[in-house]
């Protein structure tokens, strides 16, 4: 004869832990929700460094000065006011700086005789005098000074809402010191602290490139403010070899 015992109290007690779980569960949930949505903040946040570092790139393949833009004459080393005066030309008869070898192009008189100064600060922006004259807007750093550009992105397909219409990125462009904080430019070491800390009058030998992602978003993991930044030297082109007929 076989006995049966039947344990009422085991199911109970399975019930009760179920419900625990579940009740953990439950009031977990509405954090991965959170945490979910915040991770796609970011994702777009990085998206738009990414976007950043690509504005950034593409700035540096633009030329040095709207006076390089010529296209009849090569690019030459522009002539500045306020530069430092080791980078000047050593003479007009070689027309090149301290160290550069005569063979080289990178010289401060263009094919069509003469030296060509930079263009003062006060001409920056897109579509300035000088741009008409000589090129076309955007063809040079200088003209993205003070340049404005807004990230957007679909929603939904197609359609007119977007995840964002706060990210912007501004572009800045000035001269920066070309004095450097110890040593000379006749010697074997020089250093430079903090150059985008120092923009002097006149024009110099260097341009400082900023450019600075802002958001008006509440979203903690939206509300930003990223600047990365970059500097453009002003000398001139190198020339590619000609092939020789032998």
């Amino acid at each position: 004869m076989i006995t049966v015992l039947h344990r009422k109290g085991v199911a109970m007690i399975e019930l009760i832990f179920a419900i625990v779980i579940m009740a953990i569960v439950l009031l977990s949930a509405p954090t991965l929700i959170n945490q979910s949505v915040r991770s796609g903040y970011v994702a777009l946040q990085q998206e738009s460094i990414n976007v950043l570092a690509s504005q950034v790139n593409l700035l540096l393949t633009k030329e040095w000065d709207v006076s390089n833009t010529n296209k009849r004459i090569d690019p030459v080393v522009l002539t500045v006011d306020n530069g430092n005066d080791d980078l000047d030309m050593v003479s007009l008869t070689t027309a090149r700086r301290i160290g550069t070898p005569i063979a080289s192009f990178r010289s401060f008189v263009s094919s069509e005789g003469g030296v060509i100064n930079a263009v003062d600060s006060g001409q920056f922006g897109e579509g300035n005098a000088d741009d008409l004259k000589v090129g076309e807007p955007l063809d040079d750093i200088d003209d993205y000074d003070g340049k404005d550009t807004t990230l957007k992105g679909d929603s939904d397909a197609g359609g007119d809402n977007y995840i964002d219409l706060n990210i912007n990125l501004r572009t800045t462009v000035a001269f920066g010191s070309d004095n450097p904080s110890s040593g000379t430019y006749n010697g074997t070491t020089l250093t430079f602290n903090h150059p985008f800390n120092n923009t002097p009058s006149g024009t110099t030998n260097i341009k400082l490139v900023s450019v600075n992602l802002t958001t008006k978003s509440d979203v903690k993991e939206l509300a930003k403010n990223i600047r990365l930044s970059a500097f453009m030297c002003n000398l001139g082109h190198y020339r590619f070899a000609q092939a020789r007929d032998y």
